[in-house]
């Protein structure tokens, strides 16, 4: 089920918990605490390094919850700090880890720079590396290294679909979102008091065919739900299930497209059968979406 009964609530703790999954990877760590507080502690550090204009469009790269406590505390005023060296950043980062002597603060820098190397874009990464002294520049991946060894996260990206590094995980909600937002346009455009006519209900048909048969399409064929069940194969059967029901979804679209193409005038019983579709496929997508959950975060779901 649906963590929040909002999408983009559901989104962005789906990509957040995927970034903290890939920086306990990096780091050979158990718990997700320590990744929070990893990757709190280093966006913290950075950005009172950078001018205010570099920390906002940084921040426009975030997923919405990680963005949230990137912001936390901020205080433009003075910034970026008159003191930019190296001691002093990895000081703010020893901080967070007070408790856990052991843990390297470097180490740290450097894991969480590999992680948003990956999922900001470079032209960005250039320009916060711009603003950074030498020596902070140092810790950052060098265009053209090869990430290490399980560093590429718990995702691979889905080609065609967002920029590169972006993982399924925030792919597939960023998918679904713009799926979601089509079919909220159908059932508006199917609504008695909507204003919209025949022909354009038909256009709109049209377009969310379209739309439903690239998104299914990409789903099956080495797309997302190829990518969830080589993580899981224990979830075979339910993305099998999933699959014939993209099968009866487009089946019945298709007798909605066909039964506007020859109608005088928008019933309400025709209207009700566009509603009753658009409330069958969000069902759907939310049962997709509870599925690459259980792939990509089953193991860090739990409360610390």
């Amino acid at each position: 089920m649906s963590q929040t009964g909002l999408t983009q609530f559901d989104c962005t703790i789906l990509t957040t918990n995927t970034w903290l999954k890939e920086l306990m990877e990096r780091m050979g760590w158990l718990d997700r605490a320590s990744a929070y507080r990893a990757l709190r502690a280093v966006l913290h550090a950075l950005r009172d390094q950078l001018t205010v204009d570099e920390v906002v469009t940084l921040g426009a790269q975030f997923p919405m919850l990680i963005r949230g406590f990137y912001y936390e505390g901020w205080h433009p005023a003075g910034k970026p700090l008159k003191e930019r060296k190296k001691g002093l950043f990895l000081a703010h980062i020893a901080e967070a880890f007070r408790d856990s002597p052991d843990v390297d603060p470097e180490e740290v820098a450097r894991q969480v720079f590999q992680l948003l190397a990956k999922h900001v874009t470079a032209g960005e990464i250039e320009g916060v590396k711009h603003c950074l002294p030498t020596e902070l520049r140092a810790l950052w991946p060098r265009a053209g290294d090869p990430m290490p060894d399980g560093a590429s996260g718990p995702a691979t990206c889905v080609k065609g679909k967002g920029r590169p590094g972006t993982s399924v995980a925030e792919a597939f909600c960023k998918a679904h979102a713009a799926l979601l937002e089509d079919l909220g346009k159908l059932e508006e455009a199917a609504r008695a008091d909507s204003g919209e006519g025949l022909a354009k209900l038909r256009t709109r048909l049209d377009v969310t065919r379209a739309h439903v048969t690239e998104h299914f399409r990409f789903e099956e064929q080495n797309g997302y739900m190829d990518a969830v069940r080589k993580r899981e194969p224990r979830l075979e059967r339910t993305i099998q299930q999933l699959a014939a029901e993209h099968r009866q979804v487009a089946e019945s679209l298709e007798q909605l497209v066909e039964q506007a193409a020859v109608a005088t005038s928008l019933t309400d019983p025709f209207r009700e059968e566009i509603r009753g579709w658009v409330d069958r496929v969000r069902q759907h997508e939310a049962r997709e979406n509870d599925v690459v959950q259980d792939a990509f975060y089953q193991d860090i779901s739990a409360e610390d």
